[in-house]
């Protein structure tokens, strides 16, 4: 099966299956240009790719060079990461939403694991800006 083939499928099968334009905006292409793709299997150019694999991770999204070298970039590391990430917005959601008993019930539970939590939280502030990365992963390598 094509791509456009696989994105028409896939589309039909998502949140934006009545919202065409919607998906355009996600994807960051012209209403037309993504119309082109559904209806007359327009070549989906390298431009939007990586948007396109990001929103439907869809394998036949991933550029060639990627596929090849899988050291280079490892998509499913990438696919779990936003996977546990998307989870753990979720799980968030609830403790929002939670009693202040069940909240103290959960900060009582990870209390032992502050040290954990400090890294993680650490972690995902340094995900934007790798040379903030690279200067706390040089600063850190003395507790290995």
């Amino acid at each position: 099966m094509n791509e456009n083939k696989q994105l028409k499928k896939w589309l039909t099968n998502s949140k934006f299956k009545h919202n065409y334009n919607e998906f355009a905006r996600y994807v960051g292409a012209p209403n037309a240009t993504v119309w082109g793709w559904l209806n007359r299997d327009s070549k989906i150019s390298k431009r939007y790719r990586k948007s396109l694999y990001l929103i439907t991770r869809l394998d036949c999204f991933i550029d060639s060079k990627d596929r090849k070298n899988d050291k280079k970039v490892n998509i499913s590391k990438i696919d779990k990461f936003i996977d546990t990430f998307e989870e753990l917005i979720a799980l968030l959601k609830y403790f929002e939403e939670a009693t202040p008993e069940e909240r103290e019930i959960l900060r009582n539970s990870l209390d032992s694991k502050r040290h954990k939590v400090a890294y993680i939280n650490n972690l995902l502030r340094l995900v934007f800006d790798e040379y903030k990365f690279q200067e706390w992963k040089k600063n850190n390598e003395f507790l290995k």
